[in-house]
């Protein structure tokens, strides 16, 4: 049997029961422009920088690498007993993922997203 490294990972992970991503591969955000991606969790990375951090969506069977600026939100979900609970029931969704071009030719182009409940989309 091969050993368990998943102890020495740090940091607070959400995933619905039953989901394991371990072997999921990480995509980017943009991958899913005009889909609605069903989040069955999410986890926060060391981002680039000394002290930063990242967060990842799992859904659609992979690990889905956000935009910076969603950190903060997912910290505020995270922190959230009753956000919480309604993610590891399978009531969050993203939506309305697009491109926003960047303004400025010294930044980068970046995708826009919505927080919804999964009973909004339509199936």
């Amino acid at each position: 049997m091969a050993f368990n490294f998943n102890k020495f990972n740090k940091g607070t992970k959400i995933l619905r029961a039953g989901v394991d991503n371990s072997d999921f591969d990480f995509v980017k955000l943009s991958s899913f422009e005009g889909e609605n991606v069903l989040v069955d969790g999410f986890f926060f990375t060391e981002g680039y920088n000394e002290g930063e951090k990242q967060v990842v969506i799992v859904g659609a069977g992979v690990n889905i690498n956000m935009p910076g600026r969603a950190t903060e939100i997912f910290e505020e979900l995270a922190a959230d007993p009753e956000a919480v609970e309604a993610v590891l029931n399978g009531e969050l969704c993203l939506t309305d993922i697009h491109l926003i071009p960047a303004k400025d030719k010294k930044k980068k182009d970046t995708y826009s997203f919505k927080l919804v409940n999964a009973d909004q989309i339509k199936k």
